[in-house]
């Protein structure tokens, strides 16, 4: 409706569906309405259309980063859809373009709404989060053996940012950027458990066997640090975890001390 009305005033003539329906697309990907005014105002036919008037046309400023560029404010738009499941607010369409436009790559706006509370709290599981991975990062559908593949490095441990690079450092990723004109980026990988995860995989292993549940997030770093930095021998690392507080207290028969031990 506010497409048609913008034809009626300034090009005095109803808009055609295909017309209105472009600029439509341009205000759901996240353009401003200002926007969509001031790129009609500029055409030569609205110049013509006020010179009917002998009036001069004037002009409107854009004043916000999501304006500055429909490419990127469509992949950060594309983003919320596919992580936090919502349209974008004002707000974040003009922060993470104003990053982008700074110089800030599509990996790197991943992980900011990834770490975001918003999508922490919707406690999606390893495999859901690898879907949604792979329509933000590579806009289609996951095949079955990347899934698995992904899937089970989660298993192991590691952490989102893990996954994200991993994606980042694909051709197809860097392909689905330069479409919208920008650059893929990376994440810097600071935690001990995305060192190596085949030793944060031996680690997890012992969370779960000798203490039956998952690893909390500082312990997993702390083992593998230990690991990594060879302070710590695997078979030292399996004595911590048999003979912890945590492991004593589950006050195991012989029997099933020796199965967890196998």
């Amino acid at each position: 409706d506010y497409v048609k009305k913008l034809y009626q005033l300034l090009l005095g003539r109803s808009g055609g569906d295909e017309e209105v329906q472009n600029w439509t697309e341009m205000l759901d990907a996240g353009m401003s309405r200002r926007y969509i005014l001031k790129a009609i105002l500029d055409s030569e036919e609205c110049t013509k259309y006020f010179q009917t008037y002998e009036l001069p046309k004037g002009d409107v400023v854009l004043i916000e980063n999501r304006d500055k560029s429909y490419n990127i404010t469509s992949f950060v738009s594309r983003c919320y859809r596919y992580i936090l499941e919502r349209e974008a607010d004002v707000s974040g369409l003009n922060t993470w373009s104003g990053k982008i436009l700074s110089g800030a790559g599509g990996a790197e706006i991943v992980n900011d709404l990834v770490s975001s509370q918003e999508f922490l709290s919707k406690n999606k599981d390893n495999g859901e989060f690898v879907d949604l991975l792979y329509m933000a990062m590579l806009g289609r559908l996951a095949d079955l053996q990347g899934k698995e593949d992904w899937t089970k490095k989660l298993d192991k441990g590691v952490s989102y940012q893990y996954i994200i690079n991993g994606f980042s450092g694909s051709e197809e990723f860097k392909i689905t950027c330069s479409r919208y004109g920008i650059v893929g980026g990376s994440i810097a990988l600071t935690e001990a458990r995305d060192k190596d995860e085949n030793i944060t995989g031996f680690v997890m292993r012992l969370y779960r066997s000798a203490l039956n549940r998952e690893a909390d997030v500082p312990g997993l770093n702390n083992w593998c640090g230990q690991l990594i930095n060879r302070t710590l021998t695997p078979a030292n690392a399996a004595c911590g975890f048999v003979f912890s507080d945590e492991a004593i207290k589950k006050n195991l028969n012989n029997d099933d001390f020796v199965e967890m031990l196998y």
